[in-house]
């Protein structure tokens, strides 16, 4: 069904304050006949569920794709949904066919359109913008004779350059972790990653400091060469590897939050923003919750013994 309609769905049961589950569906209930026609495209050769089961298993089985069989059986399972309660109770209606949502999806496929989040942006591309949020300044920027301005410029450049390393891990993370709950959080956490680098970058070329490039390449090449560890595995990724990444970003975001907190102590010196300063804190703070729930997720799975099946 349209995301139009499960949105007004939503929409009612909250303002309503109505309990309860509620079925919401389309009305029509479309076959791999009525698919055919939508894509006008080839023809349609019906497979069988085992065949396609026996492929898809061994698809994930070579990391090929990220669902398992379990999602095949459970969309073979599907039942056709009684919207009656929803209709009576808070007079909802799908305003849009299955038909019609279908047709949306496959024409913004079609031409790589996306949304404004991080997860639902176009794939190879960035949230027009991304989270990146100019460089805020109470006063012109400088670095007052009081301050030494060399150790001052390599302050910056250090974490300038961790945070080259720390957005290089999280792009990975969130692309290699795109079948885990924590998907859209560790997507928007890189685009809140790159923004606070543009910030670093803004500051040192306002400051008219060298950002000396090979220290950002060191940085980069360094993150690349610390995923060279096997952690038990050889061909794909061992589920120890989301606990140590887990730690390791974590471990960064708290180093990070040492350097707001120096720029915060310095801010009228510098001619910062204060209060930029304390929304970049209480951010960082935020992502080290989402990685200390990234952390405990991963915990009470990596170390999991699983029975053989019968």
């Amino acid at each position: 069904m349209h995301a139009d309609d499960v949105a007004d769905a939503y929409r009612r049961v909250v303002v309503q304050r109505a309990r309860g589950a509620f079925n919401v569906a389309a009305d029509d209930v479309l076959d791999g006949r009525d698919l055919t026609r939508i894509v006008d495209h080839g023809r349609l050769i019906e497979v069988s569920p085992a065949v396609v089961r026996g492929a898809l298993a061994a698809a994930h089985a070579a990391h090929l794709v990220c669902a398992d069989a379990g999602w095949l059986d459970m969309a073979m399972s599907v039942p056709v949904l009684d919207t009656t309660r929803v209709r009576a109770e808070l007079g909802w209606a799908p305003r849009r066919t299955a038909q019609e949502a279908i047709e949306d999806l496959l024409a913004g496929m079609a031409v790589g359109q996306g949304m404004g989040s991080a997860p639902l942006h176009p794939a190879g591309s960035r949230p027009a913008g991304g989270s990146v949020v100019p460089l805020r300044r109470s006063a012109p920027l400088r670095v007052p004779d009081s301050m030494d301005h060399y150790l001052f410029g390599l302050y910056l450049l250090d974490h300038f350059s961790a945070a080259t390393a720390g957005l290089e891990r999280m792009e990975r993370m969130s692309r290699g972790y795109a079948d885990t709950p924590f998907h859209a959080e560790l997507a928007e956490v890189t685009e809140q990653l790159r923004g606070e680098r543009e910030l670093y970058r803004d500051l040192l070329d306002a400051l008219g400091m060298p950002r000396r490039r090979y220290r950002q390449a060191a940085a980069w090449l360094g993150e690349k060469v610390g995923r060279l560890k096997l952690n038990g595995r050889v061909t794909h990724r061992s589920p120890l590897t989301p606990v140590v990444e887990a730690e390791l970003m974590r471990s960064a975001v708290l180093a990070k939050i040492g350097g707001w907190q120096t720029l915060r102590e310095h801010a009228a010196d510098v001619g910062l923003d204060a209060a930029q300063l304390d929304d970049l804190l209480d951010q960082a703070q935020r992502q080290v919750e989402l990685f200390d729930r990234f952390h405990a997720w991963a915990c009470e799975r990596a170390f999991r013994v699983y029975a053989p099946g019968p």
